[in-house]
């Protein structure tokens, strides 16, 4: 998936420069932003895969108080400062909201790809170490401005969502970020595959029919590739 960046800067020339670098570098444009409300407004309805931010909007709040924003979303997202002030207070200040890169104007093509790239990398090692922040029967995910436990053998089924996946335990869905392999990936031989957009919990099948599980009085379907496997599990008499 190719990433949609969005541009946090109040300076339109210097914006429309660095959005032809980044689509020269393959990468989309979620959107340009000029100050703290166009920017959270964008987030919002786009939900940009990295933020491109620089430190002074001209307003009364900065990129700083965006990152903040970011911060608090229950899906976080890399952050890269690119401001023209690399003075000690400024980065101190800046430090704190834990940003992925920090680019000095003016700025190479070449610096932003590389500062882009350590960032996705360095964001999504972080995020899979936190959702790997388990003990053997349990993980944690992300719940606002916390990390929940949830017990993996009351995990029921998951559901894709994009570049989500909803886990289902008991009547409640927790939204976490990444595509349904990857959290399944997380999880032990009990999680099987059942269809493109679902994957389920052994152990909490209920019943059966032709091209369908029932889970939690849930109707499933199982895609035709996933039936031959499924039967195997799920000997029948």
């Amino acid at each position: 998936m190719i990433p949609k960046i969005l541009i946090v800067e109040d300076e339109l020339i210097v914006a429309e420069d660095m959005k032809q670098m980044l689509q020269r570098l393959g990468y989309h444009v979620a959107g340009i932003a000029m100050d703290y409300s166009n920017a959270t407004e964008i987030i919002k309805n786009v939900k940009p895969d990295l933020a491109i931010l620089d430190i002074n909007l001209g307003g009364n709040k900065s990129g700083i108080d965006v990152a903040d924003f970011i911060n608090n979303q229950e899906h976080s997202i890399p952050i890269i400062y690119a401001s023209s002030n690399s003075d000690q207070d400024t980065v101190t200040k800046a430090s704190k909201t834990r940003p992925n890169g920090f680019l000095v104007k003016p700025f190479q093509q070449d610096d932003l790809y590389a500062s882009i790239e350590t960032a996705m990398a360095n964001f999504n090692d972080r995020s899979k170490s936190q959702r790997n922040n388990v003990l053997n029967d349990s993980i944690f995910v992300k719940d606002e401005h916390l990390y929940r436990k949830l017990l993996i053998e009351e995990i029921k089924f998951l559901k894709a969502e994009g570049n989500y996946t909803s886990i289902c335990v008991n009547s409640k869905k927790h939204l976490v970020r990444g595509k349904l392999k990857e959290i399944l990936d997380q999880l032990d031989n009990r999680f099987i595959r059942v269809h493109k957009s679902f994957a389920i919990n052994l152990s909490k099948v209920e019943a059966t029919g032709p091209s369908f599980i029932i889970i939690d009085e849930q109707e499933i379907p199982v895609g035709q590739t996933y039936q031959s496997a499924l039967t195997k599990l799920l000997p029948k008499i």
